[in-house]
C-alpha cells in the first residue's frame, strides 16, 4: 500500500513537472517574432493586474499557430492548454490595429532591427525606443525632421563594428506580375546583405523614420525649435 502511494505521488510530480514544463514553451514560443511581432505605438499597450506590457499582435490564427507549435514539440498540447497559455499581451489584431502604422517602410524597418539584434549589433530592436536614442528631444519638431543642430547627424549606437559577413534579413517587396507587367504583388522576402550595408542602410531609414514615428497618431503635439506649439503634418 505504502509503494503504490509512493509511485502514485512520484507520477504526480512527473505530470506537475511537465506540466510547467509544457506551459513555459507555450510562453516563449507566443513570444517569437515568427509567431507575434511587437508593436511599436506608444499606447499600444495592454494592462493587466497593474502590470503594463506593450502589445505583440499575432501573425496567423491560433489555430494555425497550435498546430505549427505540435509539428515542432513531441509534447501532445491541447488548444485549450495552448490558448490558456497565452500571455495577455499577444493578442490578434484588430482593425484598430491594422489602421496604426502598418506600412512597407515601418515593417521593413523592423526587420532590420530585428536582424541586427539577433547578431549583436544592436541593444533593442524596439525601434520606437531606438528612434528616441538619437534624438535629443522626442516631442521638437527640429529633432523629427532632421533640423536640430544637436542631433541631426546622430546615429544610433552600436555594441561592435559590422562585418563584410553575409547577413538573411526579411524584407517587403513589391513586384510586378503578367506578361504585361502591370499588376504587381507585394510579397515577403529574405533578401542578403552584408552586416555592415545593413547597419548604413538600417540608420538611413531610423533617421527618415523619426518623421514618420514622431509626427504620426494624429494625436502627437511637436512643438519647434523655440517651443511653440506645431500641428503635426503627414509623413
Amino acid at each position: 500500500m505504502l509503494d503504490r502511494d509512493a509511485d502514485l505521488n512520484t507520477f504526480q510530480r512527473k505530470k506537475s513537472s511537465r506540466s510547467l514544463e509544457s506551459k513555459a514553451s507555450i510562453h516563449t514560443f507566443f513570444l517569437r517574432d515568427d509567431v507575434s511581432r511587437m508593436t511599436t505605438g506608444r499606447k499600444q499597450t495592454i494592462t493587466v493586474r497593474k502590470k503594463k506590457m506593450q502589445k505583440r499582435l499575432l501573425s496567423d490564427t491560433l489555430k494555425n499557430l497550435h498546430r505549427k507549435f505540435g509539428s515542432e514539440k513531441s509534447d501532445n498540447v491541447s488548444y485549450c492548454l495552448f490558448c490558456a497559455c497565452r500571455p495577455f499581451w499577444v493578442v490578434a489584431p484588430t482593425d484598430a490595429d491594422r489602421a496604426t502604422c502598418q506600412c512597407k517602410t515601418h515593417e521593413n524597418l523592423q526587420f532590420m532591427a530585428d536582424t541586427l539584434y539577433s547578431h549583436g549589433i544592436v541593444v533593442s530592436k524596439n525601434i520606437e525606443e531606438m528612434v528616441d536614442r538619437t534624438v535629443c528631444a522626442t516631442d521638437m519638431k527640429a529633432c523629427a525632421y532632421g533640423d536640430c543642430v544637436e542631433c541631426r547627424l546622430t546615429t544610433h549606437p552600436t555594441l561592435k563594428s559590422a562585418t563584410e559577413e553575409i547577413v538573411q534579413v526579411v524584407q517587403w517587396s513589391t513586384e510586378r506580375t503578367g506578361e504585361e507587367e502591370r499588376k504587381t504583388i507585394t510579397l515577403k522576402k529574405e533578401v542578403q546583405s552584408t552586416e555592415s550595408d545593413l547597419v548604413s542602410k538600417f540608420q538611413e531609414n531610423l533617421f527618415k523614420f523619426r518623421k514618420h514615428l514622431l509626427t504620426s497618431g494624429g494625436n502627437t503635439v511637436l512643438t519647434d525649435s523655440y517651443g511653440k506649439a506645431s500641428k503635426p503634418t503627414s509623413a
